[in-house]
């Protein structure tokens, strides 16, 4: 485990890979960790990046979280603290808010900007469930524990004021008009049927957009990069590897062996 001191904090974080750098940001439900295998698999061409928030994994705990620009900060503390100015960021839940505002202050440094189950607007949010921290009504949304221990093991070391003090800051973010205001490309994947965060309305997202892209996986809930991680992959490649018009990109399905 490795760790940086951040206001006089400790702030875990985790390195793999070599090339550009991308950095990971978590979401209300877990830590780094469940990003770990999509690092690992872009690792041969990026150098990637993921900490754990304020109050969230083994980063230590540094209440009131009633405004996410002390997120904000911690971002950009970390990149100063490893050398890192201009990157690629990815991001889900909070991570992808705290994604956006960055971008919306820094876009100078963002190359490209994939942000999942971003909540456009407050009323997307499943409050009940992510207050929870997703226990209790976790396995009513159809998550089993012994399913996905990336999330088993993270979710009892959250300080639970971080997520219900982090949904209400979520209201005074005008995240449509951040994401209007950026040039990188963009790309928001929403899983069909999350609990936690609805689907994305794209009428909230301007159409003539080319640098913008707005896609759903079916039949993934709120974790699409553990739920159907082959197709998660493959498209977030895809999109490193495509221009500035995002218009071509699409949802691909897993290549499978034949079979005799």
């Amino acid at each position: 485990m490795s760790a940086i001191v951040i206001d006089g904090k400790l702030v875990h974080y985790e390195a793999v890979g070599r090339g550009r750098p991308v950095v990971f940001l978590h979401g209300w439900l877990g830590s780094w960790r469940y990003w770990m295998h999509t690092m690992e698999e872009l690792s041969s061409r990026c150098r990637c990046y993921a900490f754990d928030f304020w109050g969230f994994g083994d980063t230590e705990r540094r209440p009131p979280y009633t405004d996410l620009n002390d997120f904000v900060m911690q971002l950009d503390a970390f990149l100063e603290d490893m050398g890192i100015w201009r990157f690629s960021l990815i991001s889900h839940g909070l991570g992808a808010v705290v994604g956006a505002r960055f971008a919306g202050l820094f876009p100078q440094r963002i190359e490209r900007f994939m942000a999942v189950s971003l909540p456009i607007a407050p009323a997307m949010l499943n409050r009940k469930a992510l207050v929870s921290g997703g226990r209790g009504v976790f396995g009513l949304f159809g998550y089993r524990w012994n399913e996905y221990p990336e999330l088993a093991g993270e979710l009892g070391k959250t300080d639970p004021q971080a997520i219900e003090q982090t949904l209400d800051a979520v209201e005074d973010v005008d995240i449509p008009a951040a994401l209007s205001l950026l040039d990188m490309p963009v790309l928001l994947v929403y899983g069909r049927k999350d609990p936690m965060v609805k689907p994305l309305d794209e009428a909230l997202i301007h159409p003539e957009r080319y640098n913008t892209r707005v896609i759903h996986f079916e039949a993934a809930r709120h974790f699409p990069m553990l739920e159907e991680r082959s197709k998660f992959i493959r498209l977030m490649k895809d999109f490193f590897e495509a221009g500035d018009d995002l218009r071509s990109l699409e949802l691909k399905q897993e290549w499978r062996r034949r079979t005799r």
